[in-house]
């Protein structure tokens, strides 16, 4: 089974807060949603896109990361 992260998994892995989240969302470079969940449509990220897009846009904040999740 894959994992996928919320806004909340993504905040905590790279140290930010969920606005900081949606900031980095708003860039059209962030990668779109791998699926969304509940009523209100929650995205879900692959955590492999994320990384990839953190090191190639936000490195200072790739070593928070740490490795991907397989």
């Amino acid at each position: 089974m894959t994992h996928l992260d919320s806004q909340s998994d993504i905040a905590r892995r790279y140290s930010l807060t969920i606005p900081g989240v949606i900031r980095w969302r708003k860039d059209g470079s962030f990668p779109a949603p791998f699926a969304t969940y509940g009523a209100s449509k929650r995205p879900l990220y692959d955590p492999a896109a994320v990384d990839a897009w953190v090191r190639s846009h936000r490195p200072e904040y790739a070593q928070a990361g740490g490795e991907v999740r397989a």
